[in-house]
């Protein structure tokens, strides 16, 4: 399953998540080493079950969820969650960044 984020500047959208990330401004989330993001929970309960993996295109960042051994399609809550709270992540925090949000 993807996220499709349509943004005029894919990169520095990618920066500024990474930076908020980082600075402690975004905390529901964490990239690891390998640049892929997870949902970082106080009760652990959907810590690592899936990954983010950003893509960058011409005009749009994919976010690629895979379950924790890189495999496509994770079962449908995790979807839900990881989907669902990306999205609300990126409109809380980068709405004015893009100018759709899709998930397929």
């Amino acid at each position: 399953m993807t996220l499709i984020v349509k943004t005029a500047s894919p990169r520095t959208l990618i920066s500024r998540i990474e930076k908020a990330i980082h600075s402690g401004d975004v905390t529901s989330w964490e990239i690891g080493n390998d640049g892929k993001y997870t949902h970082k929970t106080t009760t652990g309960q959907w810590y690592q079950a899936a990954w983010l993996q950003p893509e960058v295109g011409q005009g749009q960042v994919k976010f690629v969820l895979l379950n924790p051994n890189d495999v496509a399609c994770p079962v449908p809550e995790v979807r839900g969650v990881y989907e669902g709270r990306f999205i609300e992540m990126l409109i809380t925090h980068f709405d004015s960044s893009s100018t759709a949000i899709s998930a397929i």
